[in-house]
């Protein structure tokens, strides 16, 4: 890591991204003891290289206080009344932000087509068609 100017050891990552090659990224850029990995999806076993490093999957919904039961322990979460209030807070800290106008959200591009609205933007993502911009397609009620 010195040849990227890096000298302070590193011991937290965040992946947004958790492919093979992001995850060893993380990994090998990680001091030894003690340090932590938290990624938005499960990466196989054989990928965790260094087994001192700490992985968590970050789930949105463990913030909710209640039981999240999915298919297999990765993504299944019991209800954590700490955590609930931490959100709790947090989401009134940024709601303050908001109001005060200190944070911008990106427009909204609202594309037409019920569920060929969802094709469409699939294929506008993977051209790279979309910066600085969220997507958003309504979808009609069932009938």
């Amino acid at each position: 890591m010195a040849a990227i100017g890096i000298s302070e050891l590193i011991r937290h990552a965040i992946d947004c991204i958790t492919t093979r090659e992001s995850v060893k990224l993380c990994f090998t850029t990680l001091h030894r003891m003690g340090s932590r990995y938290s990624c938005l999806e499960g990466p196989p076993a054989e990928w965790h290289t260094r087994r001192a490093v700490h992985v968590k999957e970050i789930l949105a919904f463990e913030g909710h206080g209640r039981d999240m039961i999915v298919d297999g322990p990765t993504y299944s979460r019991t209800a954590s009344p700490a955590l609930f209030e931490l959100c709790k807070r947090w989401t009134a800290e940024v709601q303050n932000l908001v109001d005060a106008g200190r944070l911008k959200f990106h427009p909204v591009r609202e594309i037409k087509g019920d569920w060929e609205g969802i094709i469409s933007g699939l294929a506008t993502l993977q051209k790279g068609g979309v910066r600085g911009e969220k997507l958003a397609i309504h979808i009609s009620a069932l009938e």
